[in-house]
This record gives structure tokens, C-alpha cells and sequence, in this order.
């Protein structure tokens, strides 16, 4: 998914299945089609500079070596539990003659009274086992005016200074939009796809499942840059209402086409119509 920190839209671009390759007795793991959708992505789109978003399962030397030979950005979700080595080496440097290489600031929005807090360091090895590999450390937090403390924390190959550190952490958040506004939406908005869709006979699920995506796109494009979409979506609310009035319009009117459709869901009143024929009298 195509997402942005400063957007709730979501643009589908490719998916992979998670499947069994040959001489394979089970599906392969999320980590396993991971290695078949990176080089796919490269190859489909050899002019882009990809930047990355994923959680906390890539945060391993494996995936991002892989991004590295494919010339891709990153930000990744990162644990304690996973990356133990790696947090160690972080407290080690904020506790040592090397603390002048951790940076921390908070500051507080003016218009909300969140506090939002960074701290953060470049150049640290990933773990023992790639001492080699290097990455850019960031811890994220947020108090509510209540004073709840919510935490999070991200690795990056892009360098982290204090002008760019607040916007990682966004970049690094806007991952959810993978989980709310896509597979929240696909599940729940009226597309019906579910946790146990399976690939059944012939890959048959799966292709159905890409086509799904292939109509979320067309919608969420229409959502990103149809201002008469966007107005239908205002009235209906919610997704699943706007595809219950399309049905009903589409039983029970003979539609000449998309645009009548959306006005009349829309209540914008009928599209005008501008001769340019002649008066012939």
C-alpha cells in the first residue's frame, strides 16, 4: 500500500501470497513472500525511490539487506524483544562517554497539549550477528493531557537529525493506515474479505482476492481525486452504506451511467446537459 502520514487514503500497488513454493509442505511464512514482492516491486518500479514501512517481523538482517540490494529506504517497526542487542547498544551509548551521540528533545502542540518527545541515535549495529549492518535507532513517545505515556519505536537507514526526527516517527505511525483504512476497510466496509480466506482450488481465493484489491484501488483513487465521490462519501458516511445505495439505485433505476449514479447518492441533483447543436429553426 501507497500511504502517507498526512492522508487517511490508501493506495493499493501490488500484494503477494503467501503460499507453498515448490518443494514446499506448508504455506511459506509472511518473511518467505516478503523475498518474492521486494525484487517485484524493484522490477515494476525501477525509477522510484521506494521508502519502506513496515513492523516490527522485518526488523531483521535478512529483510534488510534485501531492501539495501534493491536501493530501498526503510522505516521499521522495532522491539525490545526482537532487537534486544540493538536497545542494548542504544542505553549502552546514552549511559557512557558516547551520550553525546543520543539526542532528545520534547516539545508540546500548542493546539492539542500533546506532549511529543524523540530520542534517537545513528549508526548502530542491528545485533551480534550483523555487527556489519548498521542502523538508525528512533524512540518516539506522546503524553495525552491526561498524562497516558504511549511509546514506539522505529529502525531507519535514513539519517535521523533533529530537523527530520518528528517526521520519521509520522512516517513510521502512518504503517496503521495498512491495518485501519485497508485491511480494517476490507473486511468490514462491505468487501467481505477475512483472516481465513484461503487460496482454495486452482489459486482460485487468491485471484479473487487480487481482484478485490483491484476494485479497492478504483475506489480509493476515486476517494484521493473525485470531488463527486468524495461528496457521496460524505453523505453515506461510511463505506458500506455508499455501496447499499448504489445496489438499491442499480435494482430499481435504469442508470445511464457512473456519474448520475454518484450525483443522485450525492443529492447533487442531475448533471446538466449542454446542447451545441444548431437552432434550426
Amino acid at each position: 500500500m501507497i500511504v502517507s502520514p498526512n492522508l487517511k487514503s490508501v493506495l493499493p500497488i501490488d500484494f503477494e501470497q503467501i503460499i507453498k513454493s515448490d518443494g514446499q509442505s506448508k504455506d511459506c511464512s509472511e518473511r518467505n513472500a516478503a523475498k518474492r514482492l521486494i525484487p517485484s516491486l524493484a522490477s515494476q518500479y525501477p525509477k522510484r525511490q521506494l521508502l519502506i514501512v513496515e513492523d516490527a517481523l522485518a526488523a531483521n538482517g535478512p529483510h534488510i539487506q534485501l531492501l539495501n540490494e534493491h536501493g530501498m529506504d526503510c522505516v521499521i517497526g522495532a522491539k525490545v524483544k526482537g532487537n534486544a542487542k540493538l536497545f542494548e547498544a542504544f542505553d549502552h551509548r546514552r549511559h557512557s562517554e558516547q551520550r553525546d551521540q543520543v539526542i532528545e528533545f520534547e516539545q508540546i502542540d500548542s493546539q492539542t497539549g500533546i506532549t511529543q518527545g524523540c530520542r534517537f541515535s545513528n549508526s548502530l549495529p542491528l545485533n551480534d550477528s550483523h555487527k556489519d549492518l548498521l542502523v538508525n535507532l528512533i524512540e518516539f513517545w506522546e503524553v495525552n493531557t491526561k498524562g497516558k505515556k504511549t511509546e514506539w519505536s522505529w529502525i531507519t537507514n535514513l539519517t535521523i537529525t533533529l530537523e527530520n526526527a518528528l517526521e520519521i516517527a509520522a512516517i513510521g505511525r502512518s504503517r496503521w493506515g495498512i491495518e485501519n483504512q485497508t485491511f480494517n476497510t476490507l473486511k468490514n466496509q462491505g468487501y467481505n474479505l477475512e483472516h481465513n480466506y484461503g487460496h482454495g482450488k486452482q489459486y482460485l481465493s487468491s485471484t479473487l482476492a487480487g481482484l478485490m484489491l483491484l476494485a479497492f484501488l478504483c475506489d480509493q483513487v476515486q476517494e484521493y481525486a473525485c470531488p463527486l465521490y468524495q461528496a457521496a462519501r460524505k453523505k453515506t458516511r461510511i463505506k458500506a452504506t455508499l455501496w447499499t445505495h448504489m445496489q438499491s439505485y442499480l435494482l430499481s433505476v435504469d442508470m445511464p451511467d457512473w456519474e448520475t449514479l454518484i450525483r443522485l447518492i450525492a443529492k447533487l441533483g442531475p448533471k446538466l446537459v449542454i446542447s451545441t447543436a444548431p437552432d434550426t429553426g
